[in-house]
């Protein structure tokens, strides 16, 4: 119903104001991630789920960090079948979540000229 995508969006602008503002340690974040994720997913809100995936997979690479990003080197296999899929289903929003997270994760690295 509506109430349900509704507040699967609000879940979704919620990750995005926590992970953008720092607000939120990453380890909690991931756990956010995970819920907000299985609620999505219990809910049929895959529209929703799909565009948490890039943030979600950013923090995972932070996470488990290897000093370089991640995301746009196409060294991250999440990153790859997320963009397939948005590129084959034609999803110019999903894909520029994809490019703008990258993005972040280049520039948090100290690698400017990538983001």
């Amino acid at each position: 119903t509506g109430d349900i995508q509704m507040a699967m969006f609000n879940a979704y602008i919620y990750l995005s104001i926590q992970f953008l503002s720092g607000q939120k340690n990453l380890a909690d974040l991931r756990k956010d991630f995970k819920l907000f994720g299985e609620q999505m997913i219990e809910y049929k809100q895959m529209t929703m789920n799909h565009l948490i995936r890039p943030m979600q997979q950013v923090v995972l690479n932070l996470l488990l960090s290897l000093g370089e990003p991640l995301l746009l080197l196409g060294r991250d296999k999440g990153k790859e079948s997320i963009l397939t899929k948005a590129i084959g289903e034609n999803n110019k929003f999903l894909e520029c979540q994809i490019y703008l997270y990258g993005c972040v994760e280049a520039y948090i690295y100290g690698d400017y000229e990538l983001a």
